[in-house]
């Protein structure tokens, strides 16, 4: 059988005609349009209305059965209470290919269904228990952390939210991004109590575009500050929670981040739980659109003007991010941790360690990383095998440490680890806001054409900012390419001459709205 509120009405249709299904009635189907068929139903509505309910001594006569692949009129259903059970349809006929697809693909949503309640309910979970923990002031070794960490809405600046758009509507404006991170604990000694707060760092898309080693830059950067790492102190447990973006959040980068921190000993287990396709609404998410309403009807041209903007909430804390923030994680922490090949995607829980743990990862010692497809019961059942963490030949890849052999360089792995961490790579400028100083320093007020945004660019900015128009230029005719070559290869396939080659168009000045 299957759940009939989960039946499209479209495959309903298709299969009643065929006479595989049994017609279903309910208050949202439309009538038959045939008019013979409104009239004998009227009829029999009419009839039923006049016609007396038989007496108490005559018999009621059993409907007839309808034979295989006729069509049977399902008697008024009493209206459904929340405690009924779910209503069945039930084969007349041959099942066929289309109807075993269907039930296929609702067997799909229904585990993707429970799969997102499973994983909401336990982020849900870790989240009042690091309340629960902050109340309680239990100790660093004991507590339980919880964060969500997620990208806002981009912001294209100069905004101008307070005119109507000029010229200014055909340029191509900068990029603000802004990452949050949320401790859903956090604690504001006003009397208050422990509740969700937001670091929210801003930077232009010329500091550094949306990626890994952003993502991972600013979650260590956050932890630091606030104080959530403790050098020389193993915390407890560890949850952050991110939405199943694999460019920013859900990769290899921040799988070892996971396992960078666990070997650290900064804390006794450390879950990483990714949040279910379709079903990503955070804390950042309803924190970043109560800004909205501030900035959105504003001037701005610096970053401070989008800073004090921003700041309107106690909730939230706006932080700058400049170039001496972003690191290169991802080229680091290859060196040490091996990456996990076809088990990303799928999984949406990762850990290392337990509770039990004394101090966390042991020292000199490998590890494992254990991998859920979510937090579903039958998913926790069928448990990938954990993988072990550690790179082959590791310590071969210092060179300038001078490891005799794998046994002394485990010894000395973390203190590698510390030194190589405050050496690594930082991220260099991506893209020098050119366009700034040449189209948007002109309408900028007086007071604000200094800021470093509208500088002139030197000549070898100049050079990287013609040299990416060029690319993206080249882009947009190789796309153009494909997509015709993808459009002729179609039309000899199907055999159809008729498609009309477009006109160009005109850039004559004199033909009103030419380009």
């Amino acid at each position: 059988g299957v759940d009939s509120n989960t039946v499209p009405s479209a495959i309903d249709d298709e299969l009643f005609r065929e006479g595989v299904v049994p017609m279903r009635r309910s208050s949202r189907q439309k009538k038959p349009r045939d008019e013979k068929a409104r009239h004998l139903e009227s009829d029999d509505d009419d009839e039923d209305e006049d016609e007396d309910p038989l007496p108490q001594d005559q018999p009621q006569k059993d409907p007839p059965q309808p034979e295989q692949g006729q069509l049977q009129k399902d008697p008024p259903q009493p209206e459904k209470q929340k405690d009924d059970p779910p209503i069945k349809v039930y084969m007349i006929g041959p099942v066929s290919d289309e109807m075993e697809a269907m039930e296929k693909m609702l067997k799909r949503a229904g585990i993707h269904v429970e799969q997102a309640e499973a994983q909401r309910d336990w982020h849900n979970y870790f989240v009042k228990k690091a309340v629960e923990d902050a109340e309680n002031d239990v100790p660093h070794e004991e507590r339980t952390y919880a964060f969500t960490g997620d990208y806002g809405q981009n912001i294209m600046f100069p905004h101008f939210g307070d005119e109507q758009p000029g010229s200014t509507y055909y340029f191509s404006q900068l990029t603000m991004l802004n990452f949050g991170l949320v401790n859903h604990a956090h604690e504001y000694g006003d009397g208050r109590g422990p509740s969700c707060h937001m670091d929210a760092h801003v930077y232009h898309e010329g500091i550094r575009k949306k990626g890994a080693n952003a993502v991972a830059s600013l979650f260590m950067k956050t932890l630091r500050e606030r104080g959530i790492i403790k050098e020389g102190r193993t915390g407890g447990h560890l949850v952050v929670s991110f939405d199943n973006c694999g460019g920013q959040n859900k990769n290899n980068t921040m799988i070892m981040i996971l396992m960078y921190l666990y070997e650290m000993r900064y804390f006794k287990k450390i879950t990483f739980l990714f949040l279910i396709a379709g079903h990503t609404k955070n804390a950042c998410d309803r924190l970043f659109n109560s800004l909205k309403a501030d900035y959105r009807t504003q001037n701005l041209f610096t970053v401070e003007d989008l800073e004090r903007a921003l700041a309107k909430s106690d909730y939230v804390t706006v932080k700058p991010a400049s170039v001496e923030d972003f690191f290169d994680y991802d080229k680091f922490l290859r060196m040490f941790y091996r990456k996990l090949p076809q088990q990303i995607n799928q999984n949406h829980v990762f850990s290392c360690g337990s509770m039990e743990d004394a101090q966390g990862c042991k020292l000199g010692s490998d590890f494992k990383i254990s991998l859920l497809r979510s937090f579903r019961e039958a998913d926790k059942a069928a448990a990938v095998i954990p993988q072990k963490c550690r790179k082959r030949n590791w310590w071969t890849t210092l060179p300038e440490r001078n490891h005799a052999n794998e046994a002394k360089a485990s010894l000395k792995r973390v203190d590698d680890l510390k030194e190589m961490c405050d050496e690594r790579d930082k991220l260099t400028v991506v893209k020098p806001p050119g366009q700034m100083w040449s189209n948007f320093r002109p309408l900028v007020p007086l007071d604000k054409k200094d800021d470093i945004l509208y500088r002139e660019p030197t000549a070898d900015e100049w050079a990287v900012v013609k040299k990416e128009k060029k690319m993206n230029k080249e882009k947009k005719v190789e796309v153009k390419k494909m997509k015709r070559e993808t459009m002729e290869t179609e039309d000899e396939v199907v055999g159809d001459d008729t498609r009309k080659a477009k006109k160009p168009r005109t850039t004559d000045s004199s033909v009103p709205n030419a380009v």
